[in-house]
Parts: C-alpha cells; structure tokens; sequence
C-alpha cells in the first residue's frame, strides 16, 4: 500500500501540468545516486531490503535515454564549475556509490552508448581485497536462521524471524544499531550474529585495481573516494576521517596514476555527514563532497563539500521524472524528517 501511494504521488508530480508548481523546488541540480545495475531477472525476484540499492538494466537504460534527450548532464568538475558561475541552467549528474563490478559490466555499457559522464565512488579496502560488507552479510544471515540472539552494551537482543516481512523489520533494527557502533564494536556485534558461520568476502561483486583503472580511462568516467573503510562518518572522531579521506584519496591516486577531487560520504545520510567536515575536505584537495539525501540546491548559496543527491532505486519511469522535477525537495521540506523517513 505504501509503495502503490508513494508511485501515485511520484506519477502526479511527472504531469507536465503540475510542472511549474514544483519545477522551483529541483534547483540548480539533481545529482543521481547509484548504487548497482543489475539484469532484470535478477531484480524482479529480489526481495530483499537491499533492492534499493539496485536498479535493473532496462530501467537504468531508460534512464539514462531520458536524460540524455531531456537534460545537460555533466561531470563533478563541470557541476562545481557551474555552481561557482551565475548560470541558471538546471543540470544532472550521474554518481554510483561503492565500486561495484555490475557499474563495468552493465552500466558502463550504457552510460557510453549516450555519452553520459558519471562519477564512480570507490570504498578503497574493497580492491584490496578486503570486501566484508555487513549490511549484505547481516541479510544472508538473517535469511538463513529463524532467530538471531546476542549481546551488546550489557543489552540482550532476541529476534524472532518467521517470515520475509520480519526478516526485513529485524534486518532494518540491526542494520541501524551497528551503523552506529564504532568500527571495533560493529565487528563484535557482527561476529555474535555470525557465530560458528564463516565469515564472507564479497570480493566477487566489487571492482579491481586493474578494473577501476580501465574504467577510468574512459573520457566520461571518473573515479571518486568514498573513504577506506566505507565507516559512517558519524562515529569517527577528526583524525578517523582524516585517516579515512587521506589513504582512501592516495591509494587511488597511486593505482590510477591521477588527481583524486571528490567525495561521498559512506551511507551519506544526515547522521553520517557534517558540515564541520569541510575543513578536512578542503585540506586535503578534495573540490566536492556529496551526501546522499536530497534537498534544493539554492542559486545563491551552496557548499561544496554538502552536496545533495537523490537515491534511485528501480522504480518507474515517472517516478524518476517525478524526482528530477523537484517532488523529492519538496517532500523532503515539508515533511522535515530525516532523509529515512522521506519518500524513496
């Protein structure tokens, strides 16, 4: 029922008779947010709460086919360009999270058949080889038991898992409380829920040293840091991101032999992201900064290194005009909650 309403909200705001109504709420940009490209057949039988994170191959073609006719898509160095400038014009860019091998396989395939730039986000520890990533290994898990018991903080946690919806539910619970927990404490938590099971790498999806540099050697590819160990930068202290920012920007650098100039935060959302991070940012050469919750961009002011980006998932077609026109600002400003509660 929610998602039948949110489609229908999302369908209205694609109307072009509801356009100047919203149009003022999109703002100078909508930056996309990627995560994974997928065939269909994969995604349609998807039921996992980590679907969002994936959008199948005919949705993002046609996509990338409507903004390709429809907008001026440019790169991260050209949207920093035009938000100094005194240009009016409302442009797109394109950005995957993460480093994903389907982003070579899939995506790149398409992006290149329209001549789409787009800026792909690296968690570094993923190319070498160090590819733990408990919010996919937290769902198998999940969906391998029927209930999960441990201990954390002197707190005792027991949940029942009877069906998908509650495997869902429980996974959300547990998703949100080791996000939170510092980097040794997320292992720990981690380790209780695994128990005898063996832990799992998930160097089979994510990218290569030799991948990403192939990828960035195409004219509308860039690469990007999305910090070492993919940590919310909520819970670390200033020499934690620092540490973070730097190795991240200096091992790629190093493999890629090129000038590293931008940055999304790891799960980007308000309670990982802070102004106050400017300053390392700036230090440290990077020119942007990207969350990943949406709000409007106004023309007189921004910062660089708070940059907003709309999450897409594979939803319609006029769900993703819907988005671009500006509905998800406005939703985001009326409700004033944070980025979870706002419509996805």
């Amino acid at each position: 029922m929610k998602e039948l309403f949110k489609n229908s909200i999302y369908y209205i705001g694609s109307l072009k008779i509801f356009n100047r109504f919203i149009r003022p709420w999109r703002g100078r940009t909508a930056i996309l947010c990627y995560h994974r490209v997928l065939p269909d057949e994969i995604v349609n039988v998807d039921k996992s709460p980590l679907k969002d994170m994936v959008v199948s191959v005919s949705n993002f073609e046609e996509q990338m086919k409507f903004i390709h006719n429809n907008y001026t898509v440019v790169s991260m160095d050209q949207l920093i360009d035009h938000l100094n400038s005194k240009s009016k014009e409302f442009v797109v860019a394109v950005t995957f999270d993460d480093g994903y091998i389907d982003n070579y396989t899939h995506a790149l395939p398409i992006l290149d058949s329209y001549n789409i730039p787009a800026t792909i986000y690296i968690t570094t520890r993923f190319p070498e080889k160090d590819c733990e990533m408990f919010w996919y290994e937290l769902w198998e898990l999940i969906n391998s038991k029927n209930k999960i018991i441990f201990k954390n903080r002197g707190k005792f946690y027991k949940f029942k898992l009877t069906n998908n919806k509650s495997r869902i539910i429980v996974f959300n619970k547990l998703k949100n409380i080791i996000n939170q927990e510092d980097p040794l404490s997320q292992k720990k938590i981690m380790s209780r829920i695994r128990g005898n099971v063996e832990k799992i790498n998930y160097f089979n999806i994510c990218l290569n040293w030799e991948e990403i540099k192939n990828i960035s050697q195409y004219p509308n590819i860039s690469i990007g840091s999305h910090s070492h160990s993919h940590y919310s930068f909520g819970i670390l202290n200033d020499n934690e991101k620092n540490t973070e920012l730097y190795h991240s920007k200096k091992l790629i650098e190093k493999n890629l032999g090129m000038k590293i100039n931008h940055f999304a935060y790891p799960f980007g959302q308000m309670k990982d992201c802070n102004l106050k991070d400017s300053k390392i940012l700036h230090d440290l050469g990077y020119k942007s900064a990207s969350v990943a919750f949406p709000f409007k961009l106004h023309c007189n002011s921004f910062n660089q290194y708070y940059l907003p980006r709309i999450v897409i998932n594979d939803s319609p077609i006029s769900t993703f005009k819907s988005k671009l026109n500006g509905c998800i600002n406005l939703f985001s400003y009326l409700r004033n909650k944070t980025p979870n509660d706002i419509l996805d």
